[in-house]
């Protein structure tokens, strides 16, 4: 039997074609995952989950050197570089957390990722990138109700820490009517009515003794002017010895660097 050339040539291109496609389709979506690197990378999150991060570490990398285009490796890259945040090796977890956005199709991984990249930025006094982080980490999608008291109490402290002190409140309010923290609401309670940063020299159950310690911060040649305020801490009034008024958090940390030498224990409140 005869093969006519035309028809053989278009039946082979087709195929050829159909193959091409084939292949096309496997490197988008992804190799297939066996069941034991699927047990791998859960048994990695598993590991985390008890403070295991050096198992946990190992666990990702391996699933990544195994599986490099596959469609869930943007879970391994998540984890790893919430393993490298726990073990402070934040530089190549950013680099982690970013791959696993850039790969991944899933909002609430994205979501988390921004939200771990923010968490590094705010560890590193990167206050306007930490805005930016958690702001589009609750856009992307909702979070859970803990982690959503986390993001707007570290929103709050942000914007007083860049001395945007009326943009803070918000977030503080958010916390304060969560319950799903109620330590955090505490904090949020102490720092919702702030208006600026001040120096503190100590705190006291009793009034006499924060009185001596201002007269002898007021006295030459301290000559530091200092009052007394009070505040509620868990059901229990303290008399706080405060100086000073800062709109930013680096203005008080300048003031506070030049009293150490003679006032080490002297803190930044709120």
């Amino acid at each position: 039997m005869q093969i006519n050339p035309i028809r053989y040539h278009s039946r082979l291109s087709v195929s050829v074609c159909v193959w091409g496609i084939c292949l096309w389709l496997i490197f988008v979506t992804g190799c297939v995952v066996s069941e034991s690197d699927r047990r791998l990378l859960a048994t990695g999150f598993s590991h985390y989950s008890t403070r295991q991060f050096d198992k946990s570490h190992s666990a990702a990398d391996e699933f990544i050197m195994r599986n490099p285009n596959a469609e869930n490796v943007d879970e391994a890259y998540y984890l790893r570089g919430l393993c490298r945040i726990s073990r402070n090796e934040k530089p190549a977890a950013a680099k982690d957390l970013q791959t696993a956005i850039a790969k991944s199709r899933r909002s609430d991984l994205k979501a988390k990722a921004s939200r771990g990249l923010a968490d590094i930025a705010y560890d590193s006094a990167q206050w306007q990138e930490a805005i930016t982080g958690y702001q589009r980490s609750l856009a992307i999608a909702p979070p859970s109700p803990a982690a959503t008291v986390h993001i707007n109490y570290r929103l709050g402290t942000c914007f007083q820490n860049l001395g945007q002190w009326a943009n803070a409140k918000p977030y503080f309010q958010k916390v304060i009517t969560s319950p799903t923290d109620p330590a955090y609401s505490r904090f949020a309670l102490a720092r919702i009515d702030a208006k600026a940063f001040s120096l503190q020299f100590g705190a006291f159950r009793d009034q006499p003794n924060a009185a001596v310690l201002v007269k002898q911060l007021t006295t030459p040649p301290l000559s530091i002017t200092a009052t007394v305020s009070t505040e509620l801490r868990d059901g229990q009034l303290f008399y706080l010895v405060r100086s000073g008024s800062y709109a930013t958090l680096e203005e008080a940390q300048v003031a506070r660097a030049k009293l150490l030498p003679k006032h080490p224990k002297v803190t930044i409140a709120p």
